[in-house]
C-alpha cells in the first residue's frame, strides 16, 4: 500500500505483533507496542512503547514539539541567510556592481 501511493507522503504504522513487523518496516515511521504478541514488533520498529495508552503523547506531545523545532529551524535559515547576502547585495551598489567579492571565497 505504502509503495502504490501517489507522490511521496510520509507514513506512520503501529503494531504490536509479529503479523505487523512487515508493515512496520515498509512505512517511514514504525512504532511498536509491547504486547501479549509478543516483542517482534517493538524490536523492528523506529519507536517503541510499552502501552496502547502512551501513544497519545508520543504522537500529540512529541509531534508538536517536533513541529515547533522545524518552524523555528526554518526562521533561522531565513534569518541566517539574509544576515549572508544583504551585505553581499549592498556591496554591490558601493562597488558600482563591478561584480568585486565582498567576502573570500571559501565563504562563498
Amino acid at each position: 500500500m505504502v509503495k502504490n501511493l501517489k507522490g511521496s507522503p510520509i507514513t506512520l504504522s503501529i503494531g504490536d505483533g509479529a503479523n505487523d513487523v512487515s508493515m512496520i518496516l515498509e512505512s517511514h515511521v514504525g512504532i511498536g507496542i509491547k504486547g501479549k504478541e509478543g516483542r517482534q514488533a517493538s524490536r523492528n520498529s523506529d519507536y517503541a512503547v510499552p502501552k496502547f495508552k502512551h501513544l497519545k503523547k508520543l504522537l500529540l506531545a512529541h509531534g508538536h514539539l517536533y513541529y515547533v523545532r522545524i518552524a523555528h529551524l526554518v526562521q533561522y535559515f531565513f534569518y541566517k541567510n539574509l544576515c549572508f547576502i544583504l551585505p553581499q547585495f549592498l556591496y554591490q551598489f558601493f562597488c558600482g556592481f563591478s561584480q568585486q567579492v565582498g567576502f573570500p571565497r571559501y565563504l562563498l
